[in-house]
This record gives C-alpha cells, sequence and structure tokens, in this order.
C-alpha cells in the first residue's frame, strides 16, 4: 500500500506534468481508435452480400465531340441481356437507376423520407436481402409494385401490416404504388443505399 501511496502522489507531482501526459497519451489512442475503426468501416464496403467477391459493379465509358472519354457509373439497361446472353461466365445480372430521394406518402397521408430506386425482377438474385414474405421475383416483375425496408415499414405500424398497402411518391400524386414485401435494411457501409424498390417496369409511369 505504500508504495501505490507513493505511486500516486509521484503522478500528480507539478514538477513531472503527468497529468498532461496521461492526457495526450489518452487523446492519442481514442483518436487512433477512431482511425482504426473507419479503416475497418471503409475496408468492408458490401461484404455483407453472400459472395460478394462474385459480384461486379459495371461502369460504362463514354465518348463527347471534343471531349475526354469519361466513366459513367451506371449501365444501360440493354447491356444486362448483353451480359447475361453473350458471356458464358455471368452467371445473372441486374440494372436499377435512382430514383433520387423522395417523400413517399402512405394511404393514410403520413410523410417518409425514403431513398427510391427502380429495379428489375433480377436484383435480388445479385444482391440478396432477408425478407419477410420472399416474393422479390415475383414482386419486382409487376408494374407498380414495391418492396420496402424494414426500417421505412416499422415507420408506418407494424412491419405485416405493410403488405398490401398503396404509397405515392411525391411528385406523382396520381400513382399509387402497392408494397408486396419487407426487406432487411441496408448497411451504411454500402455503396448502393435505397429504402424503396419498385419495379422498373413501372418506369413509364415516373419517366
Amino acid at each position: 500500500m505504500k508504495n501505490v501511496s507513493l505511486a500516486c502522489h509521484s503522478l500528480f507531482h507539478k514538477r513531472q506534468n503527468n497529468v498532461i501526459k496521461i492526457l495526450s497519451l489518452g487523446i492519442g489512442l481514442a483518436v487512433g481508435l477512431v482511425l482504426i475503426a473507419k479503416v475497418c468501416f471503409e475496408q468492408n464496403y458490401d461484404t455483407f452480400y453472400p459472395d460478394n467477391e462474385r459480384i461486379f459493379l459495371i461502369h460504362s465509358n463514354y465518348l463527347q465531340e471534343k471531349q475526354n472519354n469519361g466513366i459513367y457509373d451506371r449501365t444501360q439497361g440493354g447491356l444486362v441481356n448483353g451480359f447475361r446472353n453473350e458471356i458464358s461466365k455471368v452467371e445473372t445480372a441486374t440494372r436499377f437507376t435512382s430514383m433520387f430521394n423522395e417523400f413517399v406518402f402512405t394511404d393514410n397521408k403520413q410523410k417518409i423520407k425514403a431513398k427510391v430506386i427502380l429495379s428489375d425482377s433480377c436484383f435480388y438474385d445479385v444482391l440478396p436481402r432477408k425478407m419477410l414474405v420472399e416474393r422479390a421475383k415475383e414482386i419486382l416483375s409487376k408494374p407498380m409494385y414495391a418492396m420496402v425496408s424494414q426500417s421505412v415499414a416499422e415507420k408506418t405500424g407494424t412491419i405485416s401490416d405493410i403488405i398490401g398497402k398503396t404509397f405515392t411518391v411525391e411528385g406523382f400524386p396520381d400513382k399509387n404504388v402497392t408494397i408486396g414485401d419487407v426487406f432487411e435494411d441496408i448497411p451504411e457501409n454500402s455503396y448502393s443505399q435505397y429504402d424503396f424498390v419498385v419495379s422498373i417496369a413501372s418506369i413509364g409511369q415516373f419517366m
């Protein structure tokens, strides 16, 4: 006990500046842990998908008159069928297009801010998520049908009650979208963030 008492007395001795040293060490360790966590977060983008090492994002190169080549991070829909039909090692392919961040209204006029995308029926074959009723391919084949994230479903009440309800995307007040299923939320460290997946068969209704 005497040694402990001496150590504590020495620790806070004015001339030693030990408090400043300990504080500096603590701040350094905290910053280091934050940086390590940030690096781990960045290095694990989209690794939550099964067989993620076999999933590829396709970019398009384009050439405009009197301008340099550029890279476009979206791919035209016709290329999806081309990949599937012409490249033997492609098991499946999908496409989706963003509708930006939209406010979505439920049938009781509740307003929810959500990220909305349009996608084809193969979307969850490539980027699978856990679902409530597991009918993604059927739902994303129907015009004006959609799937919502678990967090959005919870904002409207119980998750199971949302199936069959209709939503209206802001800017298209006369277009009703029917909810067919609920999927598990997308983690923050994902290239593609979305809350609503509307069937791409509905694209003519919005664009």
